[in-house]
């Protein structure tokens, strides 16, 4: 498995079809963006996308990163996998893979923010086997 940092003129038609998957959305409980809408989100300036793809160079899943302006390099973290490959214990490595990059590229030092459906008790062994402690206000 490897990653590629969003580039709209090779991934954009791949986070399309994700974004615009209802059983995805509904997982994550996003609501779907129009084009427009999707693609001022996928270039904000604080967001990083990176795109992963597996031995046979398809794509399988995608974690992104939205940066707090804050005076400290916080963030939060989403993720999603494509459910053809869903339930096979891709999206740990892929946020594995995305911390390091995070912490060695963009100097991260805390993610403030992951977003977990109570229900979802696969995101959540993902989330823990990477590390995270949750917490509840």
């Amino acid at each position: 498995m490897h990653f590629e940092k969003y580039d709209s003129t090779k991934h954009y038609e791949i986070l399309k079809d994700w974004y615009s998957n209802q059983s995805i959305l509904t997982a994550m409980e996003i609501d779907l963006m129009n084009e427009e809408e999707l693609s001022k989100w996928l270039d904000e300036p604080d967001r990083i996308h990176l795109i992963f793809f597996n031995e046979q160079l398809l794509p399988i899943g995608c974690v992104n990163f939205y940066h707090y302006k804050t005076q400290f390099p916080n963030y939060e973290l989403g993720y999603l996998v494509d459910t053809k490959y869903q339930g096979q214990g891709l999206a740990t490595e892929m946020v594995r893979q995305s911390l390091e990059y995070a912490k060695s590229e963009l100097q991260v030092k805390k993610i403030e923010e992951v977003y977990v459906i109570e229900s979802n008790i696969g995101s959540k062994r993902v989330l823990e086997k990477n590390g995270f402690v949750f917490d509840r206000f």
